[in-house]
């Protein structure tokens, strides 16, 4: 939309037409389907509204809340245009706003079962769950497991990411405290940090290493010098987890929330933490690692072949197909 029409094309398989240049029912007669991707960031996503209210599409709803987004649409609606409201008020107390967007939809793909029941309520049409896929440029092998273990969370560093629950596990052990570097790989607010670094300080966990965002060859460089990769999420706001496919894809030791889509990954490929007790699991898996890197060594092997055939494009492409 507007400026960004002026970007330089990007290779496609078939033609590409701007949004707007034609009304959205009409167009859409020309295809067999429709397919909008849809998450939680309207200045992202708005431009898909006119396709959503006018062709009934096939929906691809990337996060498990999507408040953010409906009250992009509000606004921007405003009280003259078609309201959001009226979409409200009818599907009743609706905080996650996934309701008006898949009461719009002729059909739903989300990447994880805990937001399908929201899904299937508002949805006329059938509601599958498709793991989501991505690919990522190949991390070198990880090193040999020695003394010392660097633990990385990526993303931006808020809340549900649990980085105080690994911190508390850190200032519980005696080993981990003096062997375990924690890194904090993305854009952090400054109370967010002196809130972690005031937790390090009464627990006496060594005070974790913040990045800030980071350029992606900085970040591979980063990922590259990971021993083990940590993607709790609690509670998981998002559908699937990018970070959690590259991190299985690097063949490291990887912790998870056991919820959500983090849970639908096999046991034995990565080791799960219980919602709300994740102190206690994350110190047991690291002491683990360091008793038996060899072990380690294999699962992170185990969770990169799985990740390579369950998260690839050709998979994915194969079971939108059947959604469409």
């Amino acid at each position: 939309m507007g400026a960004d029409l002026l970007l330089p094309p990007r290779h496609a398989p078939g033609p590409v037409r701007a949004v707007g240049a034609r009304p959205m029912a009409e167009l859409a007669r020309e295809f067999d389907g429709v397919i909008v991707n849809l998450g939680n960031h309207y200045g992202f996503h708005g431009g898909a509204v006119p396709i959503l209210r006018d062709t009934a599409p096939l929906v691809i709803l990337h996060d498990a809340w999507m408040g953010n987004f409906v009250e992009g649409w509000r606004y921007a609606a405003g009280g003259d245009e078609w309201r959001v409201d009226r979409l409200l008020n009818g599907l009743g107390n609706d905080a996650s706003g996934i309701a008006p967007v898949c009461a719009l939809a002729s059909g739903v793909v989300e990447h994880g079962p805990h937001y399908r029941i929201a899904a299937k309520t508002a949805c006329a049409g059938p509601v599958a769950v498709i793991p989501l896929s991505y690919t990522s440029e190949a991390l070198p092998p990880p090193r040999p497991i020695g003394d010392r273990l660097v633990v990385t969370t990526i993303g931006h560093v808020n809340g549900n990411k649990r980085a105080d629950e690994v911190i508390r596990a850190l200032g519980a052990s005696e080993r981990l405290r003096h062997r375990v570097l924690y890194m904090l790989a993305g854009p952090v607010a400054p109370e967010e940090q002196a809130r972690l670094l005031a937790l390090a300080r009464r627990t006496g966990a060594p005070e974790p290493h913040f990045t800030g965002w980071v350029p992606d060859e900085t970040l591979r460089m980063l990922m590259t010098g990971t021993d083990v990769f940590c993607c709790l999420r609690y509670p998981a706001l998002e559908g699937g987890s990018a970070s959690l496919i590259a991190a299985m894809l690097s063949a490291r030791p990887t912790l998870v929330s056991d919820h959500a889509s983090y849970a639908e990954v096999p046991d034995g490929l990565v080791m799960k933490c219980a919602p709300g007790h994740e102190a206690a699991y994350v110190m047991h898996h690291l002491e683990t690692i360091l008793d038996n890197p060899a072990a380690a060594r294999a699962m992170g092997e185990r969770a990169r072949e799985h990740a390579l055939h369950s998260f690839a494009p050709a998979t994915y492409a194969a079971r939108l197909l059947r959604a469409l």
